[in-house]
């Protein structure tokens, strides 16, 4: 296991994102990590992380406009800065765009106390 981030580092340069309404489990959070040449998405929905490789299925370029900034306000959803092409920020599925029914490489990552940690990937 690799240290992705810990979560006062999340807390400190995660993009905020504002709902349109006041539930906060729908209110998401979202940082780029980048960790051994490769570039990450880490994402918090209620207090749920999620993460995936920071590529986008279409052109294989990374998904922000701005550091940290992948969330698109009016629909919650990650947005690609080259296409506009949608992905949920559960699972990375792409619901619109030219990557349509394509998904982001997700990774898999645990919290221990205070940190995220990258899971290795068993090999076979």
């Amino acid at each position: 296991m690799r240290t992705l981030c810990t979560i006062a580092h999340f807390e400190q340069f995660a993009e905020p994102q504002t709902t349109h309404n006041d539930n906060p489990a729908s209110n998401s959070q979202t940082l780029g990590v980048n960790m051994d040449g490769e570039h990450y998405i880490v994402v918090r929905q209620a207090h749920i992380f999620t993460a995936f490789i920071n590529r986008c299925p279409h052109l294989h370029i990374p998904l922000e406009w701005q550091a940290h900034h992948f969330l698109d306000p009016d629909t919650e959803l990650l947005r690609c800065s080259t296409h506009g092409a949608l992905f949920i920020p559960s699972s990375g599925e792409c619901v619109s765009g030219p990557c349509a029914g394509d998904t982001l490489q997700s990774v898999n990552i645990q919290r221990i106390a205070d940190t995220l940690v990258l899971e290795d990937q068993a090999s076979t």
